[in-house]
């Protein structure tokens, strides 16, 4: 398994890349985005993986080693998504959040695993911070900046873009159980790209004002 390479907090250690490995993360990851890191126990991630819990202290170490092991999968998840839209000189923002729009469609729990830990900002933030927000943040306002620098307005806009992507496919199951949406992913990912793409234009008009 990768690891981010973003300076500042060390990355995890690397475990092994097998498939109780992955069932393991990603219970992992759904069970600390709805409970929290007090509220998951090793216990239940274990159940929901298939594994003994045994197991995830063999492999992973602790529950710590675990969260932070959460951390750099949907850090390296969004990243390896991302990358590739960064020095694109025309329309790489529209790029960028096209394939944010996309990994977060394929791993909701990714979506809800970052705004969990954003809300809760605890002790552990310092890691999310450096390891997971500040890449994808740097990545996503290249695409926007281009060969200018940001305002203000500009970086309160791309995180409110940012937030906004990941907000809606969390609250896609509410509008499936409202009636309001088809419960077919494609549809949904189509009217999101839609919606964005609405969201898009006045940050793309303002920088074909400042080019």
């Amino acid at each position: 398994m990768r690891t981010t390479e973003s300076k500042g907090a060390p990355a995890s250690a690397p475990i092994p890349d097998t498939p109780g490995a992955r069932r393991v993360l990603e219970a992992a990851i759904v069970a600390f985005a709805q409970a929290g890191y007090e509220g998951a126990s090793l216990r239940r991630i274990a159940g929901a993986a298939g594994v003994d819990a045994a197991l995830i202290v063999h492999v992973f170490g602790s529950k710590a080693k675990l969260w932070q092991a959460c951390v750099d999968t949907v850090a390296n998840r969004l990243l390896s998504a991302l990358d590739g839209a960064r020095f694109l000189p025309c329309g790489s923002l529209v790029e960028a959040v096209e394939r944010l729009l996309d990994i977060f469609c394929a791993h909701p729990a990714s979506a809800q695993f970052i705004l969990s830990e954003i809300v809760r900002q605890d002790e552990r933030f310092d890691y999310v911070f450096v390891r997971l927000v500040e890449p994808i943040h740097e990545l996503m306002r290249a695409g926007m900046a281009g060969d200018g620098a940001l305002t203000v307005r500009d970086e309160i806009r791309l995180l409110a873009l940012s937030g906004a992507i990941a907000t809606t496919v969390v609250s896609r199951q509410f509008m499936v159980r409202k009636g309001l949406l088809s419960p077919d992913l494609g549809m949904f990912r189509e009217e999101l790209r839609h919606a964005v793409g609405s969201l898009l234009q006045p940050i793309l008009g303002t920088q074909a004002n400042n080019n």
